[in-house]
């Protein structure tokens, strides 16, 4: 059974599974762990005709807070099959569909408290850059096959009846100077058949 003691131990491992090294993981894990508790807090004030005591009914899995991340952290890498997930984790397939679904909400609240979302919003995202002086900026965009919609198409039909591509653009961003985190560009592989 795979669990966060046993890649403790593995560290080229635990960056493998999470994309994260072991401080980064436990920087993490603090917010999890406090998303985690307001979730809780959130869960039991919406209960208030209970039929059972707070614990009563299916358990979740995975008791440990440490491998409740791991466990999320590895499926949003790595993106198994769920049934491979549960196994790999001693869970269950329906286990794992319910762990996925909580933890996902909850380390979306963790990484938001920490201020890693990326912003979503055109006009936030431009105050934002401009108050970052340290960071450089990189653009890199490519095209990726899109199934041709059946409402809709003049949107995506150019009258020629080649394959619609919807165009994909990114924003990189090379941290520089700011203390606990690097980044380094890596090549990019243009993934689009011509």
């Amino acid at each position: 059974m795979l669990s966060y003691s046993n890649l403790q131990k593995e560290p080229k491992l635990l960056q493998a599974f999470t994309g994260l090294d072991e401080a980064e993981f436990l920087e993490l894990l603090v917010a999890f762990d406090n998303a985690w508790q307001a979730d809780e807090r959130k869960r039991a004030s919406r209960r208030l005709n209970r039929k059972r005591k707070a614990g009563g009914g299916r358990k979740l899995g995975l008791e440990l807070m440490s491998d409740r991340l791991l466990f999320i952290l590895m499926y949003m890498k790595l993106y198994p099959i769920q049934e491979l997930q549960a196994f790999m984790f001693g869970l269950s397939q329906s286990q794992a569909n319910r762990l996925i679904q909580r933890t996902a909400d909850v380390l979306k609240e963790a990484l938001q408290q920490m201020g890693h979302l990326p912003e979503r919003d055109g006009q936030q995202l431009a105050q934002v850059l401009a108050q970052c002086e340290t960071l450089t900026f990189t653009q890199d965009g490519t095209e990726r096959r899109r199934q041709r919609p059946k409402k809709n198409q003049e949107v995506y039909y150019s009258g020629k009846r080649s394959v619609i591509r919807s165009k994909i653009i990114w924003l990189f961003i090379l941290i520089i100077g700011v203390s606990g985190f690097s980044a380094k560009p890596s090549r990019a592989v243009n993934m689009t058949k011509r």
